[in-house]
C-alpha cells in the first residue's frame, strides 16, 4: 500500500456498507413478501434505477479532466446514449402499464 492510503478494510463506509448489504435482505423473513414478490420488485427498482445509473456512467467517463486519455469514444457514447433513451423509454412505458394496471384494481 502506498503511505496515507487505506484498504478498503479500514474505511468506514466500506463496513457500513457491508452491514446495511447484509442485514437489509433479512427483513423479507418478517414480511408476509414471497420470493416471486420480492423477485418482481427487485426488476422493477432495477428497471427505473437504469437510466439513471446510465447517465451518471455517461457522465463520469466521459468527462476528460477526470479520465484523460481513457475518456470515451464515440462508439461507447453511441451505446451509452442507446441505452440511456431506450431504457427510459421502457422505464416510462412499464410505469405507465403500472397505473393503468393499479387504476383497474
Amino acid at each position: 500500500m502506498t503511505e496515507g492510503r487505506k484498504s478498503s478494510g479500514e474505511m468506514p463506509a466500506y463496513k457500513w456498507l457491508l452491514i446495511y448489504l447484509s442485514i437489509t435482505p433479512v427483513y423479507v423473513f418478517l414480511t408476509d413478501w414471497t420470493p416471486v414478490g420480492v423477485v418482481i420488485f427487485g426488476g422493477v427498482l432495477s428497471i427505473l434505477t437504469l437510466p439513471v445509473l446510465t447517465f451518471i456512467v455517461f457522465r463520469l467517463t466521459n468527462d476528460r479532466k477526470r479520465m484523460g486519455e481513457y475518456a470515451n469514444g464515440w462508439i461507447t457514447n453511441t451505446v451509452l446514449i442507446l441505452t440511456f433513451i431506450s431504457s427510459s423509454h421502457l422505464s416510462w412505458e412499464d410505469t405507465l402499464d403500472l397505473m393503468q394496471d393499479i387504476k383497474k384494481s
